[in-house]
């Protein structure tokens, strides 16, 4: 399944969708493609990742015509239920999450940045 954005990278694109399966963040879930716009974004630019209540989620709820809320708890659930399926494994491998699931912002800015520097 690809999330292809008009003007911008397939190999990118291909890298998000690998690093959310590894973290155990299916394709099927509601909220997948949330993430996967929101990590793109943050990869893009980074400032916009600062501001994941005020910008992030409202910008991604309008792209995907849905409401903010809507997008940062499925996004939320998307995320512990990977953390609650797969344990730290995956997780711990890439980040230092002490032993807790990563916020969602946490999880967007970090694996943009992990992207980003080539280390995922």
């Amino acid at each position: 399944m690809k999330f292809i954005i008009p003007g911008q990278s397939d190999d990118l694109d291909e890298r998000i969708t690998r690093v959310l399966l590894i973290f155990g963040i299916s394709p099927a879930v509601y909220g997948f493609r949330y993430l996967h716009h929101m990590v793109r974004t943050a990869y893009s630019d980074p400032f916009t990742a600062l501001k994941v209540t005020k910008t992030l989620y409202p910008n991604t709820a309008k792209i995907f015509r849905t409401r903010s809320e809507r997008v940062q708890s499925l996004c939320r659930e998307c995320i512990l239920s990977a953390y609650e399926k797969h344990g730290l494994d995956a997780h711990s491998d890439y980040f230092d999450s002490n032993h807790r699931p990563l916020r969602t912002g946490a999880f967007i800015q970090l694996t943009a940045e992990k992207l980003r520097r080539g280390e995922l």
